[in-house]
């Protein structure tokens, strides 16, 4: 699965190391801000989707999280090569983080195709009624993955859909 906020926080966590070893600690505190704004932006992401920070998913994101911070702490200590040691445990985690997600996605998407076909089931039977809800329910299900995807990407302020 490529997600453009993870590709993005990868290349924010790759040019952090090169920071580092190029001697540039501004720059390397510079892309972790970065990546911290891009974690919040997912996390409120996610939230609007509703899909669930649990499990390996959450485990993952805290690991993550844990190690930016870590980094963070041993460049201000000046401590180059624990810093980069960091991002790289950083990095192993988001690629975790990237697979946990798939978990949760898959679901999403099957969940979205039962709805359709039991509306397309409502019209063959004459139950327009039920294949109206039924494609209500695959509408407001469209709409936060895309609010929350927008989210995730940083285009859109958080606006939250009320029933």
């Amino acid at each position: 699965m490529s997600s453009p906020v993870l590709q993005s926080s990868r290349e924010h966590l790759l040019a952090a190391e090169h920071a580092l070893k190029i001697g540039n600690t501004d720059q390397a505190i510079s892309e972790l801000n970065l990546l911290r704004q891009l974690r919040i932006l997912h996390q409120q992401g996610m939230m609007i989707m509703k899909l669930p920070m649990a499990g390996e998913m959450n485990s993952t994101f805290n690991s993550l999280e844990s190690h930016l911070l870590a980094a963070d702490e041993k460049i201000n200590g000046y401590n180059t090569r624990g810093a980069i040691y960091e991002l790289n445990l950083a990095n192993d985690q988001l690629y975790g983080h990237q697979l946990a997600m798939l978990d949760i996605v898959y679901p999403f998407l099957n969940n979205t195709r039962t709805h359709l076909k039991q509306s397309i089931t409502d019209t063959n039977s004459g139950n327009i009624q039920g294949a109206i809800s039924e494609v209500k329910m695959v509408n407001q299900l469209l709409r936060d993955h895309e609010q929350g995807m927008a989210m995730i990407l940083g285009m859109v302020q958080p606006q939250f859909n009320m029933p």
